[in-house]
């Protein structure tokens, strides 16, 4: 009995598994950060954005997403609170810092396995848009 339950935690410490027994966690990597689609909106070059994550800001650039299919967009690499909701605004500016659009929205949040069930969860948001009438949608 005692040799089984030695040869099984030998196990688990070498194949590095966190996840249930007889599963091994794979080791997948899951975007976490503020995502805005502004594709459709008329934005000149140079646009600016600052994005707020709650009473959280940053400033960012307008530009082509590296991450997505979207040639226009904003994002923060940021951890996403374990809240069920969190508020998401976004004000954008042509380069003299005029505003040219602003919007907000409560976002749900999503938590996911991306290594597979019991193997850690992460806290993620959805891909927003920016509408011409002001709004941010999912």
């Amino acid at each position: 009995m005692r040799a089984g339950l030695v040869l099984l935690l030998l196990g688990v410490v070498l194949t590095g598994c966190t996840g249930p027994i007889g599963r091994a966690c794979t080791e997948m990597a899951v975007m976490v950060d503020v995502r805005v689609d502004t594709t459709a909106l008329d934005l000149p070059a140079g646009a600016t954005g600052r994005v707020c994550l709650d009473d959280e800001c940053t400033d960012v650039v307008v530009g082509a997403d590296p991450l997505s299919f979207y040639p226009q967009g904003v994002w923060w690499g940021r951890d996403v609170p374990d809240l069920e909701t969190v508020q998401i605004s976004l004000t954008l500016a042509d380069p003299a810092g005029t505003q040219l659009w602003a919007g907000s929205a409560a976002v749900d949040t999503e938590v996911v396995e991306p290594n597979g069930p019991g193997c850690g969860q992460t806290t993620v948001l959805p891909e927003l848009h920016a509408t011409p009438d002001g709004r941010l949608r999912t």
